[in-house]
């Protein structure tokens, strides 16, 4: 599927909506972030702000280059004791573009 920049940028505020919507907000407790980033929603917001009743929001990347609050993996993850969280969230958002090979 191709996607141009404003049907990605369409698709990424449908996806926003999903998340800021009933689905989120009444969501207590610790939420953790997966894949985080800079936790950016790509719509000048963050996606923290997506989840108001929250007491904890922490965010998680691979890497320590988006300064989140925890580097881990998440295919192995034993620095995140068992049921510690009661919400984990990750946004998946990718769009594919393509180029014409020359003839």
């Amino acid at each position: 599927m191709l996607v141009s920049s404003d049907a990605g940028a369409r698709r990424r505020l449908d996806e926003n909506r999903t998340c800021d919507s009933p689905h989120a907000a009444p969501i207590g407790g610790s939420v953790l972030s997966l894949g985080s980033g800079r936790d950016e929603d790509g719509a000048g917001g963050l996606y923290q702000d997506y989840f108001p009743r929250s007491h904890s929001y922490l965010t998680s990347e691979v890497g320590s280059e988006f300064g989140a609050d925890l580097v881990v993996d998440v295919r192995s993850m034993p620095e995140i004791e068992a049921e510690s969280f009661d919400c984990i969230f990750c946004v998946v958002y990718w769009s594919m573009s393509t180029t014409t090979a020359p003839p």
